[in-house]
């Protein structure tokens, strides 16, 4: 085993060890969060049922990161840097992650599209089958996000062959992720699904091993809004509506962020 080496003037000893002594000495630093709660770096999941809209949800928060002009907000999220964002999809092929961009950017300005094209790169992964357990897949990954702020694996159960319940497969392809994360000094966004019939505001309700949630430092949900109502035999019944809820259900550093509503087309 390597010894351990002294540096007093560094952040880190050549071993990789924190220098105590230097960090104390130097000012708190400043946590960088790329969304609300997550921070670059770090991995997160984004889950919600089924048909909710989660991918193009999840491309207008790309879309927002990627725009250089901070004036554009649609989903009036505190984005502090704006950057490159790495959009994977391996549930969409071209054509409908085509129709959806023409869906979000219907009535965006040609500056603001112009803006987000520099920076956002979506790429249809049907072709290649990706495994994250398989090297060339987080390496190539990998060698695709270098400087981007954000990553997108859409969805997260297509990008591997793990056994979504066992939470030592899970724990692995989780270690990718935040490998992954840590070498491109990006946040990755996982999209995923929540148990049927879940309180989606909770963290546990992420569909599979519980390694899934326990592993990730920032958790996310969509969710319809409901309203009581009576039926005819005058039983009370929750009806939905057409405004959706987005929400932190687990953060680790920072204040929790209030929920988001939005009207849904």
């Amino acid at each position: 085993m390597e010894a351990l080496k002294i540096e007093e003037n560094n952040t880190l000893h050549p071993n990789g060890f924190i220098n105590i002594h230097h960090c104390l000495k130097q000012a708190v630093p400043k946590r960088d969060f790329v969304l609300p709660a997550l921070k670059a770096g770090n991995v997160g999941v984004l889950a919600a049922a089924g048909g909710l809209g989660k991918s193009l949800f999840c491309l207008q928060i790309a879309a927002q990161i990627a725009c250089n002009d901070y004036n554009y907000n649609p989903l009036d999220l505190d984005i502090q840097k704006r950057g490159k964002v790495v959009y994977l999809s391996n549930e969409d092929d071209n054509e409908e992650l085509i129709i959806r961009l023409h869906n979000l950017f219907e009535k965006v300005s040609d500056n603001h599209i112009k803006s987000i094209n520099n920076n956002l790169f979506i790429r249809d992964m049907l072709d290649l089958f990706p495994n994250l357990l398989d090297r060339g897949t987080w390496e190539q990954i990998i060698k695709w996000s270098q400087g981007a702020r954000l990553i997108i694996l859409d969805t997260l159960t297509t990008f591997h062959s793990a056994n979504e319940i066992d939470n030592s497969e899970m724990s692995r392809v989780l270690q990718v992720c935040k490998y992954i994360a840590k070498t491109t000094a990006a946040a990755v966004l996982l999209v995923h699904h929540v148990s049927k019939g879940s309180d989606v505001t909770n963290f546990e309700s992420i569909r599979g091993a519980s390694a899934i949630s326990n592993n990730v430092r920032a958790s996310f949900y969509l969710k319809m809004n409901e309203i009581e109502d009576k039926d005819k035999d005058g039983n009370v019944v929750k009806i939905e509506t057409n405004r959706f809820e987005f929400g932190v259900s687990k953060i680790n550093g920072g204040k929790r962020p209030a929920p988001k509503v939005y009207e849904r087309d």
